[in-house]
């Protein structure tokens, strides 16, 4: 089964966007695939980022993993609005998903592909960096490569205009920085930009 990794901003989970037409609207895109669903940490990890810059002297990769772990909290919220996702809590419901030859959708825990453990097993083309640098664009961007996917999607609460290149995105600080330094050490995965504005149509 054909895996599309989709990475939706967790500011989406804060605004009037639907998100399960969004995801049903990908979807409909894709539909002899499974998608395999990330949902960014919104207004949670922005609070810890203001609070760095406020206190710069906090130890900036142990608030990286923080960050990590308030994504438990966006993935549990999105599986709540989106009960008809699957939801991926571990590393053996990964497994099991990708196995399943039934087109799917499944929200999934970046816990379960994306720990401080895991990070230091990474090669260096494909450890992203812990700083702010690096966000679920990024980690998005390894989750694809984890499961060896080709297709990642990226869904934006921003005009986006068509075929905007990864490049482009980077360069006009519409994804992180960080998701452009692994593309270009381990080039093979697409990204395709898409705008809730569009979507919500």
């Amino acid at each position: 089964m054909h895996s599309v990794v989709v990475k939706i901003g967790g500011s989406i989970l804060f605004s009037s966007n639907a998100l399960d037409r969004l995801i049903m609207n990908v979807a409909d895109q894709y539909p002899d695939c499974s998608l395999f669903v990330i949902v960014g940490g919104g207004e949670l990890v922005e609070a810890i980022r203001i609070l760095h810059r406020l206190r710069p002297e906090l130890d900036g990769e142990r608030l990286h993993w923080k960050c990590v772990e308030l994504l438990d909290a966006t993935w549990e919220l999105a599986c709540t609005i989106v009960p008809t996702a699957v939801p991926i809590l571990t590393a053996s419901d990964l497994h099991a998903a990708l196995d399943n030859p039934v087109p799917s959708t499944y929200i999934v825990r970046v816990g379960c592909f994306y720990t401080e453990a895991i990070h230091s097993t990474l090669s260096e083309e494909v450890r992203p960096a812990l700083n702010w640098n690096t966000t679920t664009d990024a980690l998005a961007w390894l989750l694809a490569y984890t499961i060896e996917s080709d297709q990642l999607v990226i869904v934006k609460s921003c005009d986006i205009q068509e075929n905007l290149s990864l490049s482009q995105a980077a360069r006009d600080e519409i994804v992180d920085g960080e998701i452009m330094n692994l593309s270009r050490r381990s080039p093979g995965i697409a990204v395709r930009f898409l705008s809730t504005f569009t979507q919500a149509e």
